[in-house]
């Protein structure tokens, strides 16, 4: 595909997610240990609504990235309070692709060994949410770490990556994937006792590791998802809503546990924290 079109379809999928996007131009600068660092950022006057829009700025855009050496930035509007994209950031292209064949995303080449991918969940998410699932996520695929705060800028596919220790490469849009939504109920955070706390998910099954395995090798589910009832117990969490998610984990993990497993489960853990 041409830059051009390659810009239309990430929009066209971004916009078929989300109703508002954002774009800027940033500047990088090296810094005394040799790598680049974020001088200024410009954020766009114009937001993108429909693919129509896209018109009117890519003027702007090019310039920016051409004429001034600047990287372009998308994402979607920070104004909104939730949305359904998860960015998850410097991915090798293996881990990236696994994502692409079990969930619905796009997938985006930033550099020849980094990519990013836009996960398409099942339920609108908030800021904070957001942020819960990228932590969790990031340890599980191999993304950076670095890369949870939100709202979080993406590069945008037909542009230039313009850094000053590296020679000019293109971003691509490697593929638009239509499979399964992702659910991101196992790595919430629930909230509870008048505040957020954190809840960990048991072993979180879901995404696939970079070597595509389930990760679920060793490890004693049931051990995890007993201590995941008694955390949440003590935390004041109610019992239905603690059974539900391990139920919903079970499922997410592809075992095969008896109707009551749940409940017993709890109900051992009541037992335990008295």
């Amino acid at each position: 595909m041409t830059p051009v079109r390659q810009t239309q379809q990430f929009i066209e999928f971004m916009l078929s997610h989300v109703s508002l996007i954002e774009f800027a131009a940033a500047r990088y600068v090296l810094g005394e240990d040799g790598r680049s660092r974020v001088h200024s950022v410009k954020t766009a006057r114009r937001t993108v609504q429909v693919l129509d829009d896209l018109d009117a700025l890519l003027p702007w855009l090019r310039a920016q990235n051409a004429s001034e050496g600047l990287n372009i930035w998308v994402r979607p509007a920070s104004s909104l309070e939730a949305h359904l994209l998860l960015m998850l950031d410097d991915l090798p292209l293996s881990s990236a692709q696994a994502v692409a064949h079990k969930y619905r995303c796009a997938a985006v080449e930033t550099s020849s060994r980094n990519h990013q991918v836009w996960l398409v969940a099942n339920q609108p998410l908030s800021r904070e949410q957001r942020q819960d699932v990228a932590k969790a996520l990031c340890r599980r695929i191999g993304s950076d770490p670095g890369a949870i705060s939100e709202p979080r800028w993406g590069r945008l596919p037909g542009f230039k990556q313009m850094k000053p220790e590296k020679p000019s490469s293109w971003t691509n849009l490697l593929s638009i994937s239509t499979a399964a939504l992702f659910n991101p109920t196992p790595y919430l955070v629930s909230k509870c006792d008048g505040g957020r706390r954190s809840l960990p998910a048991p072993g979180a099954g879901g995404v696939p590791s970079a070597s595509g395995a389930s990760g679920r090798e060793g490890v004693d589910m049931s051990r995890r998802e007993f201590a995941f009832a008694c955390h949440a117990l003590r935390a004041g969490v109610d019992p239905a809503a603690v059974e539900q998610r391990i139920a919903e984990h079970v499922d997410a993990t592809d075992r095969r546990k008896s109707r009551d497993y749940a409940a017993r489960t709890v109900a051992a853990a009541q037992r335990a924290v008295g």
